[in-house]
């Protein structure tokens, strides 16, 4: 009833505004309540801090999920609550979500520690973390959709965007690098005790990973992810073909990277 007459009186948008900024100030505090603000800015640019980085990463994704669940999921209920489309007869819920989410920065701070991986080095102990840095987001896919489609959004969308688009590129980016990586160790001084390069240990290790059960799917996604990118002009008929070509390009780039690994043990 007060909102029907808000709206008749052409009082709604001071109620948008009103309502916009104490929704803000509530979900900065339970935000900055919950400690998330711990994650430090760090790259992955020392092969020394692997373990600190991945336990900030895999923190970073306990963190995107339980905001999404339950943060955003909250505040997305809450405006629909208040701002019921049936009254109004607009989509003043979804503004007032976006702005809400906008203003708190809460997907900023996010996306602002995973950059900081992006923009590391391109090194093959950022790859299994990029990889999982995508898996924490396309977990998450159906409810930035449902939360953040509408015409409203386009601001977070086009972060979002940018920001998938990175990690999927720089991880691309690291596999097709990957051979060159492995048969650079073999020009290098072998390590004074006689053991295994360090590097060449840890690709070893992760290789086995990479093509296991979990990772490899993943990095086939992102893989034919950005393939779809570069060929979303190609003509139909000619797109199949392309793509098989594509995937067998990547069965033997996984058969080189194994090949250099045997040639360095």
């Amino acid at each position: 009833l007060i909102l029907e007459r808000l709206t008749a009186n052409n009082h709604l948008d001071s109620c948008v505004s009103i309502y916009t900024e104490v929704r803000t100030l509530n979900f900065q505090a339970t935000f900055q309540a919950l400690d998330f603000n711990d994650l430090e800015t760090t790259t992955l640019s020392e092969f020394d801090s692997f373990q600190s980085i991945e336990s900030c990463i895999e923190k970073w994704s306990d963190y995107l999920e339980y905001a999404v669940k339950h943060l955003l999921e909250l505040e997305y209920r809450a405006s629909n609550a208040v701002f019921n489309k049936e009254i109004v007869g607009l989509d003043v819920s979804n503004e007032c979500f976006a702005k809400t989410v906008v203003r708190s920065a809460l997907l900023q701070g996010f996306v602002k520690f995973a950059n900081t991986i992006t923009k590391g080095k391109k090194e093959a102990i950022k790859l299994l973390k990029l990889l999982n840095i995508f898996a924490s987001l396309n977990k998450l896919r159906v409810d930035f959709n449902r939360f953040f489609g509408g015409k409203n959004c386009v601001e977070i969308q086009s972060q979002m965007r940018d920001f998938i688009k990175k990690v999927i590129n720089e991880a691309c980016d690291i596999f097709w690098e990957l051979p060159t990586q492995v048969e650079s160790q073999r020009q290098s001084t072998p390590p004074a005790d006689g053991g295994i390069p360090r590097l060449l240990s840890f690709v070893v290790d992760y290789s086995n990973e990479l093509l296991g059960e979990y990772y490899r799917p993943i990095l086939t996604q992102i893989l034919e992810i950005q393939w779809s990118w570069n060929n979303n002009h190609t003509h139909k008929e000619g797109l199949e073909k392309q793509r098989q070509q594509f995937l067998l390009n990547q069965e033997l780039h996984y058969k080189k990277i194994i090949k250099a690994l045997e040639l360095n043990i």
